[in-house]
């Protein structure tokens, strides 16, 4: 089965010069951001002439990307006539316009590389692509590999210069945790060990002694520039500080150009109380029935999440688990009929490298570009067995028997895996390059929600069916404090420790993982996405479907599943103006 149909409200007509000069405007813009981020290139999307290579953010290089920016900005603004445009390439146009000013933003304001160690930089560490997914022979690989490692110090020399001075407490913990393990992976010689099997496992046999001498010889530059990288940062701590907030007007900039959506601070934050007082009322009736006390005021909520969570897989029994539900999973959906699922899935369950262990689960899919490699790699964080055996109960509780369905549900399938897969046909180069925060994690979050709507837990017995009930219902009050966190923690002053207790009270959290989520939120501000998102899926479904009943046609799950997925992963209310008609009309509000 085809993983996506054609779209819909495709124009077919033959293009004109307006619409090729914006066609190849587009292009140019996107081998522009692909040549100043190649490791978001060779990495996420999968396309491999940016392999070996690591970005150039010296302020001569980054001043040239801003004016560069600027000169797209002014040519989409002044040479194209975008009343004249097709449908797709409105689409495009509105999606590069949104792009453009997105960096812009990020290189100038929000000042965006210089405060956040973090979420910009860790693709560019994570080396282990070019050995495990086998897009090429491996010796090229190994070849790329070692051109990568030879520019990390380069690139760690320009980043303690680039980065600031004084940075926030948390995103200056969550570095030391993250580059001592990338460290450790290069210069302890995992990555070299890793490289060795795996030419020892293919027809291609030993490795070529020069090249192990040189991979050997740049994973340990490429680890003593860590081990500096990290005494950079032990040293930060002793100047970092709370200020963490990219304050109200950076914050909404973000979501304009980001997700392109404009509401006040305070309605937003009012979407975000709305939806988890619904969870938190949802899930104090589920715990009321699976106890079976009529007055839900009564439950002892966290008493109950805590009971559920002692229902978990051990460290060693985490992969055979998730790879059961996996499977449970993809019976359901082909079953239920309600999004297209190609017939041969590879989603490679795998415990976290230790690099990536401040995450509890990750996707890693092959990028929409990929055409060899299509692997995926679902990774599941284990419990760190150096810690006390209380915190490690802790952390094992979050990968009780049914929140680990929730997880896989978000990050395999229908949620990141497949929207991936889908991803891969869209007609729009564009949209399966530059992709939007709010469409990637609230499709999974709205997978999670909506596939125990369509019946997946419809054979469990009463207890497990709404046992998983909570688990979804638990990790939906996650998303909604992190949503309420982020406007409160980077517009209204909240601090950590506000965070912290807001996630304790409203999602039922340990203290140790809401920990996690309130120092997660410091430099993630566009952490909101996931409930955002989840939302404005449920808006747009809503809408087409009343366009369904207005012309007496059936709405049909599936199609809708189909053609959410079929334009690559844009910002979603981009989309809507693909899936609607009237999107135009005045009442025809985003949420």
């Amino acid at each position: 089965m085809s993983p996506t149909p054609t779209p819909n409200n495709m124009d077919n007509s033959q293009p004109d010069a307006n619409q090729n000069q914006l066609k190849d405007l587009v292009e140019r813009f996107r081998l522009a951001y692909n040549d100043f981020y190649p490791h978001n290139a060779s990495f996420l999307l999968g396309l491999h002439a940016y392999d070996g290579r690591v970005p150039d953010f010296s302020p001569k290089a980054v001043a040239a990307w801003q004016k560069l920016l600027a000169d797209f900005g002014q040519q989409l603004s002044t040479q194209i006539n975008y009343s004249k445009l097709a449908k797709l390439d409105k689409f495009d146009y509105k999606l590069v316009k949104g792009y453009i000013e997105l960096e812009l933003l990020r290189h100038g304001s929000l000042r965006y590389y210089e405060r956040n160690p973090i979420m910009p930089y860790i693709y560019i560490f994570d080396v282990s692509n070019y050995i495990k997914r086998n897009y090429a022979p491996l010796g090229q690989r190994i070849e790329a590999l070692c051109q990568h490692l030879e520019a990390t110090p380069r690139l760690i020399s320009q980043l303690m210069q680039k980065l600031d001075k004084t940075l926030p407490r948390a995103a200056v913990e969550i570095s030391l945790e993250t580059f001592r393990g990338f460290a450790r992976y290069y210069r302890d010689g995992d990555l070299v060990n890793q490289a060795v099997e795996a030419f020892t496992s293919t027809d291609e046999g030993k490795v070529p002694a020069a090249m192990h001498a040189r991979l050997i010889k740049a994973a340990e530059m490429a680890g003593a520039a860590l081990d500096d990288y990290v005494r950079f940062f032990q040293q930060h701590l002793t100047t970092a500080d709370t200020n963490f907030a990219i304050g109200p007007e950076n914050y909404t900039a973000l979501l304009k150009w980001g997700e392109m959506v404009e509401l006040g601070l305070e309605q937003l934050l009012q979407i975000g109380l709305t939806d988890m007082q619904r969870n938190q009322a949802h899930l104090r009736h589920t715990c009321a029935a699976l106890l079976n006390i009529a007055a839900e005021d009564e439950v002892d909520v966290p008493a109950v999440i805590k009971a559920i969570g002692k229902e978990h897989p051990t460290n060693v029994e985490l992969v055979p688990t998730t790879l059961r539900h996996l499977h449970n999973i993809q019976e359901f959906l082909v079953e239920a009929n309600v999004i297209d699922v190609p017939d041969e899935l590879n989603c490679i369950v795998a415990y976290t490298p230790p690099f990536m262990r401040w995450i509890f689960a990750d996707m890693e899919t092959p990028g929409p570009f990929e055409t060899v490699a299509t692997e995926a790699h679902f990774y599941i964080t284990p419990a760190n067995t150096d810690w006390p055996l209380e915190r490690q109960e802790e952390w094992l509780s979050r990968f009780n028997d049914y929140t680990i369905q929730i997880f896989s549900i978000h990050e395999a399938y229908p949620g990141h895996y497949l929207q991936h897969l889908h991803a891969r046909n869209s007609p729009s180069p564009a949209a399966q390059n530059l992709t939007s925060y709010s469409f990637i994690e609230g499709w999974a979050h709205y997978c999670e929600q909506m596939l125990l709507e369509e019946g997946y837990a419809q054979n469990m017995a009463a207890d497990s069916k709404a046992k998983l009930q909570i688990a979804q219902l638990e990790e939906a009050l996650v998303r909604d404090c992190r949503f309420i966190c982020s406007i409160g923690l980077h517009t209204q002053g909240w601090t950590v420790e506000q965070a912290l207790r807001f996630y304790q009270e409203n999602a039922y959290m340990e203290t140790a993982t809401a920990q996690r989520e309130a120092l997660r939120s410091t430099f993630d501000p566009a952490g909101l996405n996931y409930t955002l998102g989840k939302l404005l899926f449920y808006k747009l479904r809503a809408d087409y479907q009343s366009e369904k009943t207005a012309k007496q046609e059936q709405f049909d799950l599936r199609e809708f599943h189909n053609q959410c997925l079929a334009y690559g992963m844009p910002p979603i209310v981009l989309l809507r103006s693909m899936l609607l008609q009237n999107e135009s009309d005045e009442h025809n509000t985003i949420l």
